[in-house]
């Protein structure tokens, strides 16, 4: 197994502790430890020099070792640094489970196969190791395709045809989940594609079944004149199954699966879209009723989230996104605005290093030799910074060369650049955030089993994590108080029934938050940024 090493120069390194200030002055600190004689000192004072300069070492910075078994990102950090760790790629049935180990407790999410480790300054660390494990989906899982008779409109001409869905059904399903896929798309590509593939194994794995199928314009061509091929997501406060035939197609997909399948009528759905997808992803949720939708790289239609049937969203967006349709600051002010009424989760993708086996993520066969070749070949050609990121921040920046000369097929290329766009968190669909979408869609189904009993139990979420100046809580209870503790124990923040809480003037670094709402306790880990 090949792991990435940071790598360390000895006088970089000492010179980014201070080691080289503190040699220089030396003869001011040691005083009375002065040359007995020209050329000459007594060896106890050596030993104190040595000593006064490894105490002040220490004082200004405590270096660990990560070991990642399983995975990329092992090397000798700092505490404060935020270090990336990657599982390997999966294939086939196989699919990433969870980080274990000492360094579980510093990681961002212990079960995304791309997260960050983060160690706070004064930590008492010398060794950390996580290893990354594994499972497979159920052997039972069907994974297959089918066609529907469904509808088509075209020039406002309402017809039925025949419209193929990709789908995997794990057995006795708890939920279902509609993929839609962007502008110029296809429902195909969540099972040829590796990103999107993993979301359909991941969702799969954790008991939902998953269908995809194509949007009206792609069967019947641009119905709009717009020149793009997606889904209708005009007139999104009132869109339903009687105005919007992709809405439509939907609901009598959903319909269709009950006597195909087998499925119980009140099996809850679930829809995740990309770009355009995600926007009508929120829609197509909304007016059928369903329990959430996740949503990825795009900045919704505004009218979408005040509407008074719509439902939880989690939002996933980039913050290098270079297309018109994903405009970050947009996109918040729609997941605020919605957030007000209804459960809503905000995550930021970030850009994150480039490292040798990062384009074995592709399900046509990128070779071990011709990943690292192509990362060798952006680290002399200048296109790697210090820290291992794309120099530039658009990647049709790079030179038309570049991936020449590796013998890569058009599907290896086209592969290759959906990982160069995913490492410069630009408009992809990627899968760094599976195990938070699932996770989401399960809090809705628990939150729908509570709330139809007597007996209802109190459901808490903290989000954004990570956060940046505030936290904010939902919580169905009366009496709610939050304590914020560092990960020695000391506690930093203390309130009491408030949904907002300013965490401007913590420093950076993993947090333990334990909430009491109504008598019951729940805790959580935080990592706070600047």
């Amino acid at each position: 197994m090949r792991r990435m090493k940071k790598t360390i120069l000895l006088t970089k390194y000492l010179s980014r502790l201070g080691f080289l200030r503190i040699i220089h002055h030396l003869p001011v600190w040691t005083g009375s430890l002065a040359l007995e004689r020209a050329g000459d000192c007594h060896p106890r004072h050596y030993i104190l020099m040595i000593s006064l300069i490894f105490a002040t070492l220490a004082a200004q910075g405590q270096s660990f070792q990560l070991t990642v078994e399983g995975g990329y990102g092992s090397g000798t950090y700092e505490a404060g640094d935020t270090v990336h760790v990657w599982s390997e790629a999966v294939f086939g049935e196989d699919v990433f489970t969870n980080w274990t180990g000492s360094g579980k407790p510093y990681l961002e999410f212990d079960n995304e196969w791309h997260t960050v480790l983060i160690v706070p300054p004064g930590m008492a660390v010398e060794d950390l190791t996580i290893s990354a494990n594994y499972d497979a989906i159920p052997v039972s899982t069907q994974i297959s395709s089918k066609k529907f008779s469904l509808f088509g409109m075209k020039d406002g001409t309402l017809s039925q045809v025949m419209k193929e869905s990709f789908y995997a059904i794990p057995p006795s399903p708890k939920g279902v989940v509609f993929l839609f896929h962007g502008t110029g798309g296809r429902g195909e590509s969540f099972f040829n594609k590796y990103e999107r593939f993993s979301l359909v194994k991941d969702l799969v794995y954790h008991g939902y079944a998953v269908f995809t199928l194509d949007s009206n314009e792609r069967t019947m061509g641009d119905q709009n004149g717009d020149g793009k091929i997606g889904w209708i997501n005009s007139n999104a406060g009132t869109a339903n199954e009687g105005n919007n035939v992709d809405i439509l197609n939907i609901k009598s997909l959903r319909d269709s699966l009950y006597s195909t399948f087998a499925f119980p009528e009140d099996i809850p759905a679930f829809s995740v879209g990309m770009s355009a997808g995600a926007n009508f992803s929120d829609i197509c949720a909304s007016a059928l009723s369903f329990k959430a939708s996740a949503h990825i790289t795009a900045k919704g239609k505004t009218d979408t989230y005040t509407r008074p049937d719509i439902v939880p969203v989690i939002w996933i967006m980039s913050e290098n996104d270079h297309n018109a349709s994903a405009d970050n600051a947009v996109a918040y002010s729609n997941y605020s605005a919605m957030s007000d009424a209804q459960t809503a989760e905000w995550h930021l993708f970030k850009r994150s290093p480039v490292y040798p086996e990062r384009f074995l993520r592709s399900l046509h066969n990128v070779s071990e030799v011709q990943s690292d070749s192509i990362y060798e070949r952006l680290q002399t050609g200048g296109y790697l910074d210090a820290n291992n990121l794309l120099t530039v921040l658009d990647i049709t920046l790079l030179p038309a060369p570049l991936l020449t000369g590796f013998g890569l097929t058009t599907n290896q290329q086209s592969d290759v650049k959906q990982q160069l766009l995913c490492v410069n968190a630009d408009h992809v669909m990627h899968s760094d955030y599976n195990k938070n979408i699932v996770r989401f869609f399960n809090e809705q189904l628990v939150s729908s089993a509570t709330e139809s009993s007597d007996n209802r139990d109190v459901s808490v979420v903290l989000f954004p994590n990570p956060a940046n100046n505030s936290l904010k809580i939902k919580a169905n209870c009366k009496n709610l108080s939050v304590s914020i503790y560092t990960m020695e124990g000391k506690e930093v923040l203390f309130c009491k029934n408030k949904d907002v809480i300013d965490i401007e003037n913590l420093a950076c670094g993993v947090y333990v938050v334990l909430i009491n709402a109504d008598g019951k306790y729940y805790n959580s880990k935080i990592i706070k940024y600047q």
